[in-house]
């Protein structure tokens, strides 16, 4: 099987079949696997938050940042900045909580503390 072949199959198997049985398809210590179970599932969401965390901050820090001060009040750039913001914003309870899905939880449900890395946001 080529690289294409097992990408197309395991789309396939992720959005077809999974969906058809209500299984989740998540990969767990370089393994895919469907799944019902909610520890595994939270894992890989959380892994997948975190890829998604770095890309839109280096996007912004790369990007938009970067940008004189009158090109970032242009519409379309004020819009691209306000959602990067906003993704990188979302995941700041995850990012406090060590990137752990239940202490995220738990910050959540206490309002949270301090980051415990220190790690400032992009402004």
């Amino acid at each position: 099987m080529t690289r294409s072949q097992f990408e197309r199959a395991k789309a396939w198997v992720r959005d077809k079949k999974c969906a058809l049985e209500r299984r989740a398809f998540v990969l767990f210590e370089g393994f895919y696997v469907t799944t019902v179970d909610p520890v595994l599932c939270a894992s890989a969401v959380v892994r997948e938050f975190k890829v998604i965390e770095r890309r839109v901050t280096r996007i912004y820090t790369s990007m938009i940042e970067p940008l004189p001060a009158e090109a970032q009040n242009t519409a379309a750039i004020g819009l691209l900045k306000a959602q990067c913001l906003g993704v990188i914003n979302a995941m700041k309870v995850l990012d406090e909580a060590g990137y752990s899905a239940d202490a995220a939880a738990k910050l959540a449900a206490t309002n949270g503390a301090k980051s415990r890395r220190g790690r400032t946001r992009p402004q």
